[in-house]
This record gives structure tokens, sequence and C-alpha cells, in this order.
């Protein structure tokens, strides 16, 4: 349904040496864990608790960017007892749900780890537009 709690626990930025020639960076992101939030506030609604773990890794061994955190996802009961049970079972989340969550994350952890990579001079996460100045073509 809706994101209603976001909070980063732990920033960790290292660079270990300049970036020279090619760079290949991956990032990935994962749920540490899942369980039920306690929400006061919301009538005949649940609240699904994720803490995840986001990494932004430069090869060759150029730095790391770490980020840790937890959010509040707000969910019908039904789909709360689902999402719960499933991550029980086999640590992980129906794809709808984690599909809503996982994008929420990714835009929240892409945006900062855009700005410390900044800070610390390494290579955005991701890709950024490029402006290529030039001759019109024709049509």
């Amino acid at each position: 349904m809706a994101l209603i709690g976001f909070n980063f626990t732990k920033i960790n930025v290292e660079k270990k040496k300049a970036a020279n020639g090619k760079v290949s960076i991956t990032n990935n992101l994962n749920f540490a864990s899942v369980k039920e939030a306690k929400v006061n506030f919301v009538d005949k609604k649940s609240a699904l608790g994720v803490e995840f773990e986001f990494k932004c890794n430069y090869e060759p061994s150029i730095g790391i960017i770490e980020l840790k955190g937890s959010a509040i996802e707000l969910m019908e009961p039904k789909e709360m007892k689902e999402s719960l049970e499933l991550w029980k079972k086999e640590k992980k989340l129906p794809p709808v749900v984690a599909q809503r969550i996982l994008n929420s994350l990714l835009s929240k952890c892409y945006i900062e780890s855009l700005i410390l990579s900044n800070s610390m001079n390494l290579p955005p996460p991701i890709p950024l537009p490029k402006v290529k100045v030039g001759a019109k073509v024709k049509k």
C-alpha cells in the first residue's frame, strides 16, 4: 500500500583509491529481516517492518558504499499475514509486496548513494544522463 516509515541506521562509505580506467559498479539490496510493526494511528491496517542492507561495490577495489536501515510498509491484514508466513518459510516476500517495497527502498538508497559518491569523489553508482552537442538529425 504505502511506505509510512523509513530511516537509515548505518552509513559507511570508503574510498580505497582513485578511479582509473574501467570501473565496474554492482548494486545490491537485500532484506535482512521482516516482522510485524506496531502502528497506533491506523485502523484496520497492518504494517510490515523491514530491515534492509544496500551495497554499492566498486571494482577493481576502488571503494564501497554500504547503507543499512529500516522501513515500515502499510498493508491490508490478509496481505500482511501472507507476507509474514512466506518470510518465515522461505525468507522471501510475495512478488507484488517485494516489488513495491524494493522500488521504494531503491529510490531512497540510490539518491543517498549518489550524494555520498559525489562527496567522496567516487563514480556515481547509477548512470547519469549525458548531453551530446552536435549537428541536428535530419528527419
